[in-house]
């Protein structure tokens, strides 16, 4: 692979599009649907964070944000991972193009799983902050090691998948419980099938 001479600019919508922003936006969107869920008004109460008391709605967008760059670390790993594959599938993306390099690419899902993990903290909620780390792990060995495993390896997608709903409720104590469950179940369910699905296109063209 040759790396391309770039822009800044073009360099930053590279590493822009590796995340897959819209993926990342929903899985952000899903925690704030799971606080919504646990607590309705959550946007007018003040919470404890780390440095102190703030307002819930810039409480549940820290919590969107730590759901956003934990998704944002899944899908720049999941590209580096799928290298040779997305030569052949998909030569358009960031690394088979040239934008990124597989190495520049590693170093960055790094990064955001460090931010990913540190914003957690502010949260001083160490059930929430186990669910990330849980989060990050499943997703770092998925990527590595369950990719190809099949059924095993979509389960592992689902759950992470279904994860920010249970990150979003747990911040407050996992309230109105019973919708949570309902949610995380049909997430799981509906993501296990269309894992199985989306992997018949990620095998490389032999």
């Amino acid at each position: 692979m040759k790396l391309q001479k770039l822009t800044f600019k073009s360099k930053f919508i590279a590493f822009f599009e590796i995340i897959r922003p819209i993926n990342c936006f929903m899985i952000g969107l899903a925690t704030l649907i799971g606080i919504q869920i646990s607590n309705p008004i959550w946007y007018n109460v003040n919470v404890n964070y780390l440095f102190g008391t703030i307002n819930g709605l810039l409480y549940g967008f820290i919590a969107f944000t730590v759901a956003f760059f934990a998704a944002s670390f899944s899908m720049t790993l999941n590209d580096y991972v799928d290298y040779f594959v997305d030569l052949i599938n998909s030569p358009e993306k960031p690394i088979p193009s040239g934008r990124i390099t597989r190495e520049h690419a590693l170093k960055y899902s790094i990064i955001l799983a460090v931010i990913s993990a540190f914003l957690s903290l502010l949260l001083l909620n160490i059930l929430s902050l186990l669910l990330v780390i849980s989060g990050l792990l499943i997703s770092f060995i998925y990527n590595m090691k369950l990719k190809k495993r099949g059924f095993i390896g979509n389960v592992a997608v689902a759950y992470s998948t279904a994860l920010p709903f249970i990150f979003g409720a747990s911040l407050f104590s996992f309230s109105n419980f019973a919708p949570i469950f309902i949610l995380v179940i049909l997430a799981l369910i509906s993501n296990i099938g269309r894992e199985i699905i989306k992997g018949i296109i990620d095998i490389t063209g032999r």
